[in-house]
């Protein structure tokens, strides 16, 4: 039997070049966008998620504290996403069955589309499961324990995305228009 405790991993570490500012404490709906992505992870992993902070960590930390899960500092962010993956990955891997990735500039990601996702893992839990919008691949996605030392030696800054096309034979993909949506400046808050 396959093991299926997911933990979620929270990708915060970035440094927000194109926004100019802590994107992750800018101001969504009345909140910091990273608390949206805890709470999601929060929701759907209780007690079972990692938010890997880098760039500006201690500015974020003295601001936001993710409760029942856990920091892992990213030393290495400027390399990359995949070095948050990494990090994510590594503080897991020995405790899951599997990994979600969240991102912490998608605040569009509901709670409900997300049940749908890990649904759609439990079905399958050796496969991959990515959301789509327009026919590109995202995350939020869920990567059984199996690939976790692929993912923790990804390079440069594609993140996971690499994943999705050397494994297409594993994917499972689900409809998710709300994954377009993401922060990168701050015209995209508006």
């Amino acid at each position: 039997m396959t093991d299926q405790t997911l933990y979620s991993i929270v990708l915060a570490a970035g440094t927000a070049s194109r926004f100019g500012a802590t994107k992750q404490l800018a101001e969504f709906a009345g909140r910091p966008l990273l608390s949206h992505a805890i709470d999601r992870a929060r929701q759907v992993t209780p007690g079972r998620y990692v938010v890997v902070l880098g760039a500006n960590a201690a500015e974020i930390l003295g601001k936001l504290r993710p409760d029942d899960g856990f920091v892992a500092l990213n030393p290495d962010f400027g390399d990359g996403m995949s070095t948050s993956l990494a990090s994510g990955v590594g503080a897991i891997e020995n405790h899951a069955g599997g990994a979600l990735i969240l991102l912490a500039d998608q605040p569009l990601i509901s709670e409900n589309y997300l049940r749908d996702l890990i649904q759609a893992w439990q079905n399958s839990p050796e496969k991959i499961v990515a959301s789509s919008f327009a026919g590109v691949l995202s995350p939020p996605a869920i990567f059984p324990s199996s690939d976790f030392d692929e993912l923790m030696t990804l390079t440069g800054d594609r993140g996971a995305k690499v994943m999705f096309d050397e494994h297409a034979e594993r994917l499972v993909t689900l409809e998710c228009p709300d994954a377009a949506m993401d922060v990168d400046t701050p015209a995209d808050l508006d």
